[in-house]
């Protein structure tokens, strides 16, 4: 699984020739307030759109691959995002599979450091459960 998961983010930041970069993040909410240790990698496909890996630990390991489009400005707009998580995987938790909305808004107050926040709309398939989480975090960009 380890493979797995060092091959996603592998993937996701892997250049692209029109876009402006690949960033790191976390969610301090998570970090801080869960003890959930976090990391997104985002890979920009042009000037207005990236893909997005994001990975969580915390006893067992969650995923989620994702597709970000912006309205305006990368690291500087309202920005939604969609794709696909899986929680539980490696742990005692049972794995189960499910879809993910966001709506958040990203500000650039410095050169390669950004802050954003969102509130995301998670789906679980096998719990048929929906929750709303909302983040607050860090980008760095390379």
């Amino acid at each position: 699984m380890k493979k797995i998961l060092l091959g996603l983010v592998c993937l996701a930041t892997l250049g692209s020739a029109q876009a402006s970069g690949v960033s790191l993040g976390t969610d301090a909410i998570k970090l801080l307030d869960h003890g959930q240790f976090n990391m997104t990698v985002q890979n920009a496909l042009n000037e207005k759109s990236a893909i997005v890996v994001g990975v969580s630990f915390a006893g067992s390991t969650d995923l989620e691959i994702a597709y970000k489009a912006y309205t305006t400005d990368m690291y500087d707009s309202v920005y939604y995002q969609v794709g696909a998580v899986i929680t539980g995987v490696g742990g005692d938790a049972n794995t189960d599979f499910g879809v993910a909305g966001k709506i958040g808004y990203e500000h650039s107050p410095a050169l390669h450091f950004v802050f954003y926040g969102n509130v995301t709309g998670t789906y679980m398939f096998e719990s048929n459960d929906i929750r709303y989480t909302p983040e607050l975090g860090i980008m760095f960009t390379l």
